[in-house]
């Protein structure tokens, strides 16, 4: 049976579930499922973990995340644990989901050009953005372990 009216209701419901954990306040066993849900394989608890760390939620910006194994050809043809190209996030190590998410910011202000090309891919080199993708990711890191 279709109900408009109830599905209303849930929908509001899951915001303000989603709502009362990203305030880091103790979130109930349904808060914390829904938190592990996700969206193009990026579970809802990493998305606001990085939006609370940076301003940016990878849900809403359309990016895509493959957890893969480390030996993928793609990751192992250009030398990477872990990289991000475009909207898509190719993950080997999932220690390394912070510090690829970490990198979300500077994609999106246009700050990651292309120095060089590594098997035929275009790839950023630039160690001042690694860097700031580590802090990012640190912080990314801090707000997803709050909202456990």
């Amino acid at each position: 049976m279709y109900a408009p009216q109830q599905e209303k209701v849930e929908e509001k419901e899951e915001m303000v579930q989603m709502k009362t954990a990203f305030n880091n306040e103790v979130a109930s066993p349904i808060q914390r499922q829904a938190m592990n849900e996700s969206v193009n394989g990026i579970s809802n608890r990493w998305s606001a973990a990085c939006e609370q760390a940076t301003g940016y939620n990878p849900q809403s910006l359309g990016y895509s995340m493959n957890i893969t194994s480390p030996n993928d050809s793609y990751l192992t043809s250009i030398g990477a644990r872990s990289a991000i190209q475009g909207s898509s996030i190719t993950i080997g190590h999932t220690a390394d989901i912070p510090h690829e998410l970490g990198h979300i910011p500077d994609r999106v202000e246009g700050k990651v050009k292309a120095d060089t090309v590594i098997a035929g891919q275009a790839v950023c080199t630039d160690q001042t953005l690694e860097a700031r993708a580590d802090s990012y990711g640190d912080a990314i890191k801090s707000a997803y372990d709050r909202l456990g």
